[in-house]
């Protein structure tokens, strides 16, 4: 689903493979468009439009929260609240 980015690949290398790089991983373009749909629906379902991260989103991209948030970052989220992990 996604592997650790390594500096010395391309970017069009990875999108040549079906991927693309987001902060610390390359991530499959099919499961970022699985992430989006998790994003909106956890979005829609909050009045600010704020979404937490789940632990679904982990297990999709098979990694750890950590990854998670420098993912999200390299999408452009913000994060709003510090707080544990979940």
């Amino acid at each position: 689903m996604s592997l650790a980015a390594e500096p010395g690949i391309d970017d069009a290398d990875y999108a040549a493979a079906g991927f693309q790089r987001c902060g610390p991983l390359a991530v499959r373009l099919d499961i970022l468009e699985r992430l989006a749909d998790l994003i909106r629906e956890a979005r829609q379902a909050h009045p600010n439009r704020q979404f937490e991260p789940a632990p679904a989103m982990t297990s999709l991209l098979g990694c750890s929260v950590a990854d998670l948030r420098g993912v999200l970052k390299s999408l452009g989220y913000k994060r709003v609240q510090k707080g544990d992990d979940p």
